[in-house]
C-alpha cells in the first residue's frame, strides 16, 4: 500500500473531491465554509493484530504481528475540547501524524474557521516551516530559549483564554464556537522540555486553564512528547485522545494508554489510539504525507500545500493572536 498516495486521496474523498485537477486550481472550493469547522480528520488505517491472543494478553512482551487494513481511523478534535496527546521516541513518527493531522485540518477548513499555532524548539520548528507557509498558521515559534520567553507564552495564551470566554459571555451562540473567531489549535512540539524552562509553573497552570475550559471558546491542545506523562501530570486527566507509538517502558503505557501494547509494537509510524470517550482503543498505520523513504518523497504534501498557498489571500486568519506570538517569542 503506497500511503504516500493514499494521504490526498483519502483528504480529498473527504470534502467530496471527483476531480483532483479542479481541487489543485481551486483549494476553496473544498472549504466546509457552510457547515462550520470541521474537526475530524482522517489519521491513519486500521492495523489488525495478527494473533488475537498475544494482542490483549498485557503480560506479553512479544511482538504483534499487524495486518494492514482499508478501514480508516479518524481523529476528532470536536469530543471533550479534543484536546491531545502524542507520545513516543525520536523516529517513532509522533512529527509525521501532527504533519498529517494539520494539513488535514487546513484542506477541510477555510483559515476562516481554524487557525494553529505550533510552539517548538529550534530544531523541531525548522520541521514544520513548510506547514508555516498555509494561510491558517498563526505562527510556528521556538520559545525555549529563555525562562521569560516561555513566562511571555504563558501570559499570551492566558489572555486568548480570556478574550474568547468575554466572547462567549457576549455573543448568541450560532455555532459549538461560541466566539465568532477561528477556532485555535495549540500544538507544542516536545511539551517537557518546554515545561523544564518554566521556572514560575505558569506555563503549566494556563496549559491547564486551557483544557479545561469550555469547549466553546474553540480552544484544542495537541502535545507531543517523548513521555508526556512525566510532566503534564494534570494537564493529561483532560486529554479526550492519546496516540502512544513504541515505547520500552510498560508502566507509561499503562498510565497513559491503559495498556501495554505500545510496548509491542516495533514499527516506526504505528501507535495505539486511545479516547477517552471509551470507544475501543485501535492499533492504526498514520498516514506519511511526506512518503520518508518513498520514490515519491515529500510530492504530496508539498503539491496540496503549495496548492492552499498558491489559491491566492484568504482573510479571516487571527492576525492579532499571531503578532502576539511572534512579540512573546522575542521574535519582534
Amino acid at each position: 500500500m503506497d500511503r504516500t498516495a493514499l494521504w490526498p486521496q483519502v483528504i480529498f474523498d473527504e470534502i467530496g473531491v471527483e476531480d483532483p485537477d479542479s481541487w489543485y486550481k481551486d483549494p476553496a472550493l473544498g472549504w466546509h465554509t457552510a457547515q462550520g469547522v470541521q474537526l475530524t480528520v482522517p489519521i491513519g488505517t486500521v492495523c489488525q493484530i495478527a494473533d488475537a491472543d498475544s494482542g490483549t494478553d498485557e503480560s506479553s512482551t512479544s511482538t504483534v504481528n499487524l495486518t494492514d487494513t482499508p478501514e480508516l481511523v479518524r481523529l476528532s478534535l470536536a469530543e471533550n475540547g479534543g484536546h491531545g496527546w502524542l507520545a513516543g521516541p525520536a523516529g517513532s513518527g509522533k512529527n509525521t501524524l501532527t504533519h498529517a493531522l494539520l494539513a488535514g485540518l487546513a484542506v477541510l477548513n477555510s483559515p476562516q474557521l481554524l487557525n494553529f499555532a505550533i510552539i517548538a524548539d529550534d530544531w523541531h520548528a525548522a520541521g514544520y516551516r513548510e506547514l508555516e507557509k498555509l494561510p491558517h498558521c498563526v505562527g510556528v515559534t521556538a520559545t525555549y530559549r529563555w525562562p521569560r520567553h516561555v513566562a511571555a507564552l504563558a501570559a499570551l495564551i492566558d489572555a486568548e483564554v480570556d478574550r474568547r470566554s468575554a466572547l462567549v459571555a457576549t455573543l448568541i451562540p450560532q455555532s459549538r464556537n461560541h466566539t465568532g473567531l477561528p477556532d485555535l489549535v495549540l500544538v507544542i512540539d516536545q511539551a517537557s522540555t518546554l515545561l523544564d524552562h518554566d521556572e514560575t509553573g505558569a506555563l503549566h497552570d494556563v496549559l491547564l486553564r486551557v483544557v479545561r475550559a469550555d469547549p466553546a471558546l474553540g480552544l484544542h491542545l495537541v502535545a507531543d512528547d517523548h513521555h508526556p506523562g512525566d510532566r503534564l501530570g494534570d494537564i493529561m486527566a483532560h486529554m479526550a485522545w492519546g496516540a502512544h507509538f513504541h515505547t520500552h517502558r510498560a508502566a507509561e503505557a499503562m498510565a497513559n494508554a491503559k495498556s501495554t501494547v505500545p510496548t509491542r509494537l516495533a514499527k516506526p509510524g504505528v501507535a495505539l489510539l486511545w479516547q477517552a470517550s471509551g470507544s475501543s482503543d485501535t492499533v492504526f498505520r498514520g498516514f506519511d504525507p511526506y512518503g520518508y523513504g518513498s520514490a515519491t518523497a515529500s510530492l504530496p504534501l508539498a503539491q496540496v500545500l503549495d496548492a492552499v498557498v498558491a489559491s491566492g489571500p484568504h482573510p479571516g486568519r487571527d492576525a492579532g493572536f499571531a503578532a502576539a506570538l511572534a512579540v512573546a517569542a522575542g521574535e519582534r
